[in-house]
């Protein structure tokens, strides 16, 4: 509320309406007391602004009036707002004219140069220290570019040179793969043929326990096991008196013609 003083005119579109009655400070806040003459009917979102006038900057406050069909009645509080004039931005280019000059003044200071000539000096010692760096190992960086250059050519070459072999070793890659294949293949139907014999073998151990056929007879029936065993005996008696005496049990009979 800079340069309002009790009594500024409150203006409407440039006619003025009333005045600034009081102005007191409420909790920190400035509250302008206004009071109108020729207005009675001001809607509630009108605004009410603190401006300035003429060359010499005279404040104001004038009424933006609003739509609102509900209306200010005495004694309601309005928030007010404030439009730039040329009185603040004038104190604002002093303010900002003020505040270069600190710091050209700042930087002007004798001891401030002085650090801004030791570090321009700093900056251009290491430059030329650079320099000579660069200058010194030139036919190093250089012998370093070429022998990385040889080695990239090397390394082509080589690539080159070995591209029948790196083929050749990729196809026999290939060639183990399917080898692997149809050995894989060959074992999964070995696998497949032993559970066939096992699932056989299976079956016929039911069976010769469950006794059919001769061999499950000759196992679960001891009497037929017994005979057989006879049989053998006898065979084996017959064929030791026929080694003994043949004549007895071989006789041939001769015709001449």
């Amino acid at each position: 509320m800079m340069g309002l003083k009790k009594g500024n005119e409150v203006a409407l579109r440039g006619v003025r309406v009333g005045k600034v009655l009081e102005i007191e400070m409420d909790k920190g806040r400035p509250l302008v007391l206004i009071g109108f003459r020729y207005l009675r009917d001001i809607p509630k979102d009108s605004q009410i602004i603190l401006r300035s006038v003429g060359m010499l900057g005279e404040r104001i406050l004038e009424v933006r009036l609003g739509s609102s069909e509900e209306s200010f009645r005495d004694g309601d509080m309005a928030i007010g707002s404030t439009e730039l004039g040329i009185e603040d931005m004038t104190n604002d280019a002093a303010e900002m004219a003020h505040s270069i000059k600190v710091v050209i003044d700042s930087l002007t200071a004798p001891e401030n140069i002085s650090r801004m000539t030791n570090s321009l000096r700093s900056v251009d010692t290491t430059t030329t220290m650079l320099r000579e760096l660069m200058l010194s190992n030139e036919s190093k960086l250089a012998a370093s570019i070429d022998n990385l250059s040889t080695a990239t050519r090397d390394a082509s070459s080589l690539m080159a040179s070995n591209k029948a072999r790196i083929e050749r070793s990729v196809a026999n890659l290939d060639e183990a793969a399917a080898g692997l294949a149809r050995a894989s293949e060959n074992v999964e139907k070995a696998t497949a043929s032993l559970e066939t014999a096992m699932v056989n073998l299976e079956a016929i151990t039911t069976k010769i326990n469950e006794g059919d056929g001769t061999l499950g007879r000759l196992v679960n029936d001891p009497s037929a096991y017994d005979g057989m065993t006879r049989s053998i005996a006898n065979a084996d008696s017959l064929i030791e008196a026929i080694k003994r005496d043949p004549g007895r049990f071989l006789n041939f009979k001769l015709t001449l013609f």
